[in-house]
């Protein structure tokens, strides 16, 4: 079962901010529910959820129809994109629709690298 949660303006930046606290990564589905690509990519996204499902990620998805602030902020010109975040911080974007496996590629680097710079500072 996925388990991704459904952001909103109002509460956005306060779970960022507490994942930021966990040092945990944070991967995030852009999406505007006119959208048909973003309809399309949202069963792989809840299959990208459940690949990672027992990593230390938090997976949630915002519609930017309903939060543009949001989508400006993070440089979100386009959807579907899949952000992933790092104490708050863009460190990968992939936009349009892709492959699963091309976003577990993406996903597998993002967490490896972190898991380096994690083992070089402690």
């Amino acid at each position: 079962m996925p388990n991704i949660a459904t952001l909103h303006i109002d509460d956005f930046q306060r779970v960022i901010n507490n994942l930021n606290n966990q040092g945990e990564l944070a991967i995030i589905y852009f999406s505007a529910s006119w959208c048909q690509p973003c309809k399309r990519m949202a069963p792989v996204f809840e299959r990208i959820s459940i690949h990672f499902n027992d990593a230390n990620i938090f997976f949630g998805s915002i519609d930017i129809a309903e939060a543009p602030i949001i989508a400006q902020q993070y440089g979100i010109k386009s959807v579907p994109t899949v952000a992933i975040l790092q104490k708050g911080r863009l460190i990968v974007s992939l936009s349009g629709e892709r492959p699963f496996e091309e976003f577990i590629r993406h996903i597998e680097i993002a967490t490896s690298s972190l898991r380096d710079v994690l083992v070089n500072v402690t």
